[in-house]
């Protein structure tokens, strides 16, 4: 992976218009024999949303409410986006659109998510327009590691073309895993460990949805805020070092003294996964892209430095 400031591109040097060079043509490339796409179980939607007085009700109940303050400090929304198969129109859509997913060398949506949306009241994010989320696709090279997305709040336009899948929007309450940092960071004993496992398996049922204690492999999982479906718990000091021109893979006896202190201050904004025989298509070689802001810039509605980690 290239360090983070190489992998920063200027969006005005890249050609928007630019196509791979037709089979046979001067610099083309040997055509590659496709791979048949997984299919992917798909996350279902909440059906319940809790509030987190129920949340510590049921902490309560499992014997963890000297924890209280701890619990409401990690609970966090989460939105999810289900595919939106025969429910109706719908005004949000996650993927390349179609017409672009065979481009290279340009920037493209890979997410537009209509904020008016009910789902999104409690959650924080700006209550009108459009989250319009856009990636840069390398010319001749897979989508970078670690790089600067281009996320902006778009007015609604009285007639909106959507090009992408439609998805449904329904919240959660969510609690990180165990093995966490936030959650290590309270040094549960052996007994608070056991409680708090069962404590997210009965939120999680309570909302309707399976607990998940792992990557979920083969799973569809798209979301919105909340906490990312995965198991290395690096993104937020990757995204730390990328915002000060560092390497995101700087040895750990190189990385400044304050980073990972400094790296609690990251926030997932979007997660998307690549679900190709769905529709939803991020690019080549990636199974998941996961898009960070710092918690300061959200809380200002400020868009402008988000990063994108693709896994």
């Amino acid at each position: 992976m290239r360090g983070a400031g190489e992998a920063i591109v200027d969006v005005a040097g890249v050609d928007t218009g630019a196509r791979a060079p037709r089979p046979g043509a001067p610099g083309a490339r040997a055509p590659i024999a496709p791979r048949e796409a997984p299919e992917l179980a798909q996350a279902p939607p909440v059906t319940r949303s809790l509030s987190v007085e129920e949340l510590l009700e049921a902490a309560e109940q499992e014997a963890l409410g000297h924890r209280r303050e701890a619990l409401r400090d990690l609970a966090r929304p989460s939105t999810r986006l289900t595919l939106a198969v025969d429910a109706g129109p719908t005004s949000s859509v996650i993927g390349r659109p179609a017409a672009t997913a065979e481009e290279e060398g340009t920037v493209v949506s890979v997410a537009e998510i209509d904020l008016t949306d009910p789902a999104l009241a409690s959650c924080g994010l700006p209550a009108a327009g459009r989250l319009i989320v856009q990636i840069i696709v390398p010319w001749r090279a897979p989508i970078a590691r670690s790089n600067r997305a281009f996320v902006r709040v778009e007015p609604d336009a009285e007639t909106v073309e959507l090009d992408g899948v439609p998805v449904q929007l329904s919240t959660g309450l969510t609690l990180p895993r165990v093995w966490a940092a936030p959650v290590q960071a309270l040094e549960l004993d052996e007994i608070e460990r056991g409680a708090y496992v069962r404590l997210r398996e009965r939120l999680a049922a309570l909302q309707g949805v399976p607990a998940e204690d792992d990557g979920a492999d083969g799973v569809a999982r798209h979301h919105l805020l909340g906490y990312p479906t995965e198991t290395s718990g690096t993104m937020p000091l990757a995204c730390e070092l990328g915002s000060r021109g560092l390497d995101p893979l700087t040895p750990p006896g190189d990385i400044p003294p304050d980073a990972v202190a400094e790296s609690e201050r990251w926030r997932l904004l979007l997660q998307l996964t690549q679900d190709e025989r769905s529709g939803v298509f991020i690019g080549p070689g990636v199974d998941r892209l996961f898009f960070w802001i710092a918690q300061e810039h959200l809380e200002d509605e400020d868009f402008s430095a988000v990063w994108a980690i693709a896994r």
